[in-house]
Formats: C-alpha cells, structure tokens, sequence
C-alpha cells in the first residue's frame, strides 16, 4: 500500500512538473506574441507622426485650391460686371 502511495506520489508531482512548464511555454509564447508597451508607443508614435504630416499637407492643398477658386470667383464676377456694365 506504501508502495501505491509513493508511485502516486510520484505521479502527481510529475504532472504539476509538466503543468507548471506548460503555464511558463504559454506565458512565454503569449508575452512573445503582444507587443510590448515600448513597441506599441514607439509604433503610435510613427502612425500619429505620418498623420500629422499627412494632415498639414492636405491643409496646404486646400489653401492652394481655395486660392484658385477665389481666383475663379474673381475673373467670373469681373466678366459679369462687364457684361452688365456693356
């Protein structure tokens, strides 16, 4: 009866062995597949970089065409005035 005991013993000291470096295999593989927070602010910090860039220069795309408009609006309301006045 001694003996079963032992071999018992053994057993389950075995599978808490095998439970326990299975817990640090998936701790491990789940820490290596998140990045970590240095990563992912150093990864925010390049997207909010190219946003900003791609931001002001769009603003200075609209300043350019709302120019050509304005330019528009200019030469058509001289050409209607001329027309009026002619």
């Amino acid at each position: 009866m001694a003996r079963g005991w032992r071999s018992n013993q053994n057993q389950n000291f075995r599978w808490k062995q095998d439970v326990g470096s299975s817990n640090k295999r998936a701790s491990f593989q789940q820490q290596s597949l998140y990045p970590s927070i240095q990563e992912r602010l150093s990864k925010f910090e390049d997207t909010l970089e190219k946003f900003m860039q791609a931001s002001l220069a769009s603003q200075e795309n609209d300043k350019v065409e709302i120019k050509k408009l304005e330019t528009q609006a200019g030469h058509i309301a001289k050409k209607l005035a001329e027309r009026q006045s002619g």
